[in-house]
């Protein structure tokens, strides 16, 4: 009985958060739905833009992996940075 009244709590403050912020939900679902015909009618510039996006992840997960490395004496001798 309790995880329904749980349930419930969270459905009203779901409610309540969606209610208090609907002005920003209208606005993400607007400027996703233009990012997405600007997608469709401008292919190329889509392609370069998540091509430019996944290599910002490559680097990033790679930089990240080399701080967390053992190797502490390259590293700082390298980068200095981490």
């Amino acid at each position: 009985m309790s995880d329904m009244t749980d349930f419930e709590g969270i459905r009203r403050q779901l409610a309540a958060t969606i209610q208090a912020h609907w002005k920003l939900f209208l606005a993400q679902g607007i400027l996703m739905m233009v990012l997405g015909f600007l997608a469709v009618a401008e292919p190329n510039v889509a392609t370069v833009a998540v091509g430019i996006f996944v290599g910002w992840l490559f680097f990033v997960a790679a930089f990240s992996g080399h701080c967390s490395s053992g190797m502490r004496a390259t590293r700082r001798v390298l980068f200095g940075l981490c």
